[in-house]
């Protein structure tokens, strides 16, 4: 099973997102709540995968990037990875 969330928009709610909803896919329901996700060990245990969509731009990257490496030093077990691509 597949939790989904994002920092730029409540993805639940957004009509694209339906056949993963139908496809074992949990839409994360909170805006801006991918760290609050990630840190928290009972979703991150419950998932096969966890899916980050992360919006960044010149007046937040140093703020998710803070998050990010919180989330590096402290929550992520050896047997996750995380990867990031840059969309232009």
């Amino acid at each position: 099973m597949h939790f989904i969330t994002s920092n730029f928009n409540l993805i639940e709610t957004n009509s694209a997102w339906s056949k993963l909803k139908k496809n074992d896919a949990r839409i994360d329901t909170n805006f801006d709540n991918f760290f609050l996700s990630l840190s928290n060990e009972k979703i991150v245990r419950q998932y096969n995968s966890f899916h980050a969509l992360i919006y960044l731009d010149d007046r937040n990257y140093k703020k998710i990037f803070k998050k990010i490496d919180s989330i590096l030093k402290g929550n992520l077990r050896n047997n996750k990875f995380l990867l990031l691509k840059r969309l232009l």
